[in-house]
């Protein structure tokens, strides 16, 4: 009998693990697999270190999740310090993010890939990204150590080819492959002819006006949407800002703390509108019957599930198919008018969505294409 491939794979940001989670699930029923969960404590990007306290969380949701996976606690609390992973020997890890510097220095890309092969999934996708945009996401660091990389779209695999296409990794195979997103892997099409659209997500993006980034357009239409909402109670919205938002904002003197906080009181004070402040963002998505998005990995997975999208980005780094299946606003006059026609059923973008669904790139399947590949390695 052929002696199990061990898997690990680490949790540190809760609200990016379906980007593995596939995978994870369909490894943990696979015979040929022995899984285990490495939680991590998240990185503060206020203070630029790691807090342990926010490992219990992460605990919490691994435990949920494990489906009889081992689950390791990677920091001793008693000894103060981050556990050794060369007793473990893994075969096989998979990364969470591609950002080194929210690693514990124990668990540096140069440290694991000493102890094992070191596989990784872009926690978003790029079918957004310009060149500037999917260097930032896969670093130096990452390109240096990785064994192999399971890529998102084929922008993101044509990048890394060109980087890579010298290289070998420790077994003389190849390091890139373009098989499918596993995110995609989670998505429930939903069936959408004729029907009227009463709750809205909102998904401000991080960024202040002075970032060099794609924009945000938070402080443009925080009020506006709040009025308009207020003024229709058929209707629902619900806020799920990006979990550095806020903070990014206080730090930069666009909010202060009061500012937030009486923010969060007006949303209060409104029984159509919520923020979801959740780990994930998936039970939003199932709520919801429409987005209004800023640039945003997790607004192609939104599109995919077959409901509408308001876009109040720029369009002209994304796949025309995908632009053309968008409602893109240039302003909150544009915006406005698009809430009335969805809500009223009038969905003109359905068909151009459904365009999006027949291309290759977004079958499911991608978690036991992965796996395959890696248990013949």
């Amino acid at each position: 009998m052929n002696e199990k491939v061990k898997m690990c794979f680490i949790i540190q940001r809760i609200e990016i693990f379906p980007s593995v989670q596939s995978i994870f699930e369909y490894m943990c029923l696979d015979a040929r697999y022995d899984v285990t969960l490495l939680v991590l404590p998240r990185f503060d990007h206020a203070t630029n270190k790691i807090n342990v306290n926010t490992i219990e969380q992460n605990l919490k949701f691994a435990l949920q999740i494990a489906n009889g996976a081992e689950v390791i606690n990677s920091y001793d609390d008693q000894k103060k310090k981050f556990k050794r992973l060369e007793d473990y020997k893994f075969d096989f890890i998979f990364l969470g993010l591609p950002y080194q510097r929210e690693y514990p220095m124990e668990y540096k890309f140069a440290n694991l890939s000493k102890i094992s092969r070191v596989c990784y999934v872009p926690y978003g996708s790029s079918y957004a990204d310009g060149k500037e945009m999917i260097r930032t996401s896969f670093t130096t660091q990452l390109l240096t150590f990785v064994d192999y990389i399971f890529c998102d779209c084929i922008k993101t695999y044509k990048y890394c080819q060109s980087k890579l296409k010298y290289c070998q990794n420790a077994d003389g195979k190849r390091i890139v492959y373009n098989i499918g997103y596993p995110r995609f892997d989670l998505i429930t099409y939903d069936e959408r002819k004729g029907k009227k659209n009463k709750t809205f997500l909102w998904i401000p993006r991080w960024t202040t006006p002075a970032d060099d980034n794609e924009k945000s357009t938070f402080l443009m239409y925080k009020d506006f949407l709040l009025n308009y909402f207020s003024n229709n109670a058929e209707l629902s919205l619900i806020i799920r800002p990006h979990p550095l938002m806020f903070d990014n904002y206080i730090k930069k003197g666009y909010l202060t703390r009061e500012d937030v906080e009486k923010y969060k009181n007006q949303v209060k004070s409104l029984k159509n509108v919520m923020f979801d402040e959740n780990c994930s963002y998936r039970s939003s998505f199932v709520q919801s019957d429409c987005l209004i998005a800023d640039y945003s990995s997790i607004v192609i997975e939104f599109l995919l599930m077959g409901k509408p999208v308001i876009y109040l980005s720029d369009v002209r780094k994304i796949e025309t198919t995908i632009a053309n299946a968008f409602y893109v606003s240039k302003n909150v006059q544009e915006t406005k008018e698009y809430i009335k026609q969805l809500a009223k059923g009038e969905d003109g973008k359905r068909q151009n969505r459904l365009d999006v669904l027949k291309a290759t790139i977004y079958k499911k399947g991608a978690c036991k294409r992965i796996a395959d590949v890696l248990n013949k390695i």
